[in-house]
């Protein structure tokens, strides 16, 4: 691509009897760069830039209004080229997006120097096929107010540039159409969207759960008698499998009377015998059911 570039610089700058040097002086040469401010201004602004590899050629223009709103537009060029022809192309596309918005102060800026250069009417060209570029550019123009060209480093036209690649690379042999980019702005990682949806859904789960504890407790609590116990009532003590009263299968499963000595919290008692031993056992009360003579 570098090499074409500088092909159809010495084509388009051929060398006749009046040529002449440029002079080699250059007083701030100890300046490695100049950064270029963009003021602020009421105008309306076109960056526009070609992108050109081995996949296609693209033109990339984004319109920007004084508010901040970008309107951009890309193309791909399917006819004989070269890269002044992809940059005044980049440039037209733009301005047209601009006449169609009833613009009327304009502010143009491009990486490509030629171009700005010759639409200031600082230079000329002689090339037969950059002609119609620059007498269209002129008649687009002179629809304008006021309108200025102005040229930029090419990393403050980034975006124009990532236009014209993208519709450079696209494989699709005819129009393609993509809506509108979004840009977000991101905070959190990836990821974190995943995990509050898997919260929340977890959350939802033990809500359910408790709901159905509470339904099934509730019903069950209606069909549960009460039992209130005394101290110095009779009950009887089931015997339990690792119970040493266990004697067989057809051995009683309720031991001799047992006097209530003390009522415990959470339904546990003291038993006694009836021959008024000391209790020696904590049971629940569920282990035991009253006694009737």
């Amino acid at each position: 691509m570098k090499a074409q570039a500088l092909a159809d610089h010495l084509v388009e700058n051929l060398v006749n009897d009046e040529y002449q040097p440029l002079s080699t002086y250059f007083p701030d040469e100890e300046v490695n760069s100049v950064e270029i401010a963009l003021e602020d201004t009421h105008a309306w602004k076109i960056f526009f830039d070609g992108a050109i590899n081995t996949k296609g050629v693209g033109i990339g223009a984004i319109l920007i209004s004084p508010t901040g709103q970008h309107y951009p537009a890309t193309a791909r060029l399917r006819f004989f080229f070269t890269n002044n022809i992809v940059e005044y192309e980049a440039c037209i596309i733009g301005m047209n997006m601009a006449i169609d918005q009833n613009v009327e102060e304009l502010l143009i800026m491009g990486d490509s120097n030629l171009i700005i250069r010759q639409a200031q009417g600082e230079c000329e060209t002689r090339d037969v096929k950059l002609i119609p570029y620059m007498q269209h550019e002129e008649d687009i123009s002179r629809q304008f107010k006021s309108i200025e060209f102005r040229y930029i480093p090419y990393y403050h036209n980034e975006l124009a540039d990532a236009l014209a690649i993208l519709a450079s690379m696209l494989p699709y042999p005819g129009n393609a159409h993509i809506d509108p980019l979004e840009i977000q702005i991101r905070e959190r990682h990836g990821y974190y969207n995943t995990l509050t949806l898997i919260d929340e859904k977890r959350m939802t789960a033990v809500c359910h759960g408790e709901l159905y504890q509470q339904r099934i407790a509730r019903d069950y609590d209606k069909k549960v008698r009460p039992r209130n116990f005394e101290v110095g009532k009779l009950v009887l003590r089931h015997i339990l499998p690792h119970h040493q009263e266990v004697k067989g299968k057809f051995a009683p499963n309720w031991k001799d009377p047992c006097i209530i000595r003390k009522l415990l919290p959470k339904g546990a008692l003291y038993l006694g015998d009836i021959r008024g031993n000391d209790p020696t056992t904590v049971v629940n009360a569920d282990a035991v059911k009253r006694y009737s003579v």
